[in-house]
């Protein structure tokens, strides 16, 4: 037989690793995009569970920064600007 003549077998082989392949690559996605989810999930309730304290410790250094807190120390408000100019 020449290289180039037409064997049905061959063809039909390509075409099962070919679905093969594609069931696989199915699987991955559908693996990752779970995985992904659950993530998605998790960082949702994180963040929840998060920003309420975050937004308290915000507005606290705000207020002591704006001035009228005078029963801080320099070293206090020293640290509260850090904080304000790192977020």
């Amino acid at each position: 037989m020449q290289g180039n003549e037409f064997r049905a077998g061959d063809l039909f082989g390509q075409i099962e690793d070919l679905a093969a392949q594609l069931e696989t690559e199915r699987q991955a996605r559908l693996a990752a995009e779970a995985a992904n989810v659950g993530t998605l999930g998790l960082i949702d309730i994180v963040s929840k569970k998060l920003r309420p304290p975050m937004e308290s410790v915000s507005a606290l250094t705000d207020r002591i920064l704006d001035g009228r807190s005078t029963w801080l120390s320099g070293a206090t408000r020293r640290a509260c600007r850090t904080r304000c100019t790192e977020s």
